[in-house]
């Protein structure tokens, strides 16, 4: 959807069989106005978290497309001082050298001024992905069929980096490299973060130069769970590590709109807990055995959500109807039932806007919440039309937060500034 939509995809068909297994449990009316009220609240007026709740460090990312997440960067009323704006992308040059870096025309000098400005003790660390939908079979090869690092093709890459990073006057850089095979990491992307680690440290600056790495999330494998889906494997963390400051892992995006192998299950959950977030931050860490990368991990947060759109037919049940029937259902069953019940459904992503304009126009008929996702699904109805609706909560924000805390991860980072709404912000 918003981000990494390369990732996102391989990701979605890989998915397979879920590990959330918990009950789903009605709120009371009492707990659904009280849950309201906390999602509308400003950040003036909620209890923010004490200073030790705080996670240690908070990069957002800031899209184009997004003027709210601009606004919010420029803020000095949170804890969020790593912004990544997602400009620049590195795609085949028909010039000389066989790279060059675009998007160049969305960088914001006064945007940039103003966020150091205003955002006190900001820094800036704009992402460059390796764009490869522009890249051809032949891209690849030039690129990763090297055995090593090219002074002809990896090191004008490296010099173009050290440019815009003096240019610009930025703090640091976000690299977004996709998946790669084992033999890539340790030949290819190994040396040239460390020439690019090398480059950044050779210009004169009063504070250092960070670099971050973008990691997909791992997936529980249904079928070997000592084998588990990962596109980026421990390994390539532990050979890259000394020369990146921290690693980004995208623990979101969970749901997708495809079926299981066994082509019985749907899936809501954006970013479960248990299951997906504790599995990948159990594998990267070995259990909590690598502190050294614990420390550099900084935990992906969502601040959209997801909507699944139909006509209410009154010969069919409501999902809050079948979960007062069906008390000790799991989850995954439940929801997966309740939906091929309705033809047609349409899944979407959905942002804080959208949101507040279904609390405060449709009818909310209830909310549950999965123990173990750590995630509430609203049910809302308009007329003939039923949406149900996962979307982040303070709650849901803190609780992820807190699991940073207690696995002494480097912080967190947000996908995206400006998606959510005011009431996230005092997690920060």
């Amino acid at each position: 959807m918003f981000a990494h939509k390369f990732l996102i995809l391989f990701m979605i068909f890989i998915i397979s069989a879920s590990s959330i297994h918990a009950s789903l449990r009605k709120l009371s009316e009492q707990e659904v106005k009280d849950l309201v009220q906390s999602i509308q609240s400003s950040p003036s007026s909620v209890e923010s978290s004490t200073g030790s709740d705080h996670p240690s460090k908070v990069l957002g990312f800031v899209t184009p497309w997004n003027s709210g997440g601009y606004d919010v960067a420029k803020r000095n009323n949170h804890n969020i001082k790593y912004i990544s704006p997602v400009w620049l992308q590195l795609r085949p040059s028909q010039s000389r050298n066989a790279f060059e870096i675009t998007g160049l025309q969305d960088i914001d000098m006064k945007w940039m001024k103003d966020v150091k400005k205003n955002n006190v003790g900001a820094k800036l660390l704009p992402r460059i992905q390796f764009d490869y939908g522009h890249w051809t079979k032949e891209h690849m090869q030039m690129f990763y069929g090297h055995p090593t690092f090219s002074k002809q093709v990896h090191q004008p890459v490296v010099d173009r980096i050290g440019q815009l990073v003096r240019a610009y006057d930025l703090d640091g850089i976000v690299l977004e490299v996709g998946f790669l095979q084992f033999e890539h990491i340790k030949h290819i992307m190994v040396p040239f973060l460390k020439a690019l680690k090398e480059k950044l440290s050779g210009i004169q600056k009063t504070s250092t130069f960070e670099i971050y790495l973008v990691v997909p999330s791992v997936l529980p494998n249904p079928d070997n769970p000592n084998i588990p889906n990962a596109l980026f494997e421990r390994d390539h963390l532990s050979l890259v590590s000394p020369y990146v400051d921290g690693f980004l892992v995208m623990t979101y995006d969970y749901f997708s709109n495809k079926r299981s192998k066994n082509q019985s299950t749907q899936y809501v959950f954006n970013s479960p807990l248990k299951g997906f977030i504790d599995y990948t931050i159990d594998y990267f860490t070995e259990g909590g055995k690598r502190n050294d990368i614990a420390n550099k991990i900084l935990l992906g947060l969502n601040f959209y959500g997801v909507v699944i759109s139909t006509q209410h037919l009154s010969s069919k049940k409501l999902l809050s109807q079948l979960v007062e029937e069906q008390k000790n259902a799991n989850s995954e069953d439940l929801i997966s039932n309740w939906i091929k019940t309705y033809s047609s459904p349409k899944f979407d992503f959905t942002t804080g806007g959208k949101f507040k304009d279904h609390l405060n126009f449709y009818y909310l008929q209830s909310v549950l919440f999965d123990p173990d996702a750590q995630e509430y699904l609203f049910e809302f109805v308009e007329g003939d039309q039923l949406l149900l609706v996962v979307f982040p909560t303070p709650q849901t924000i803190q609780t992820r937060v807190q699991f940073a805390k207690q696995h002494n991860l480097g912080g967190v980072m947000i996908w995206e500034l400006g998606q959510g709404l005011d009431s996230f912000y005092h997690s920060f």
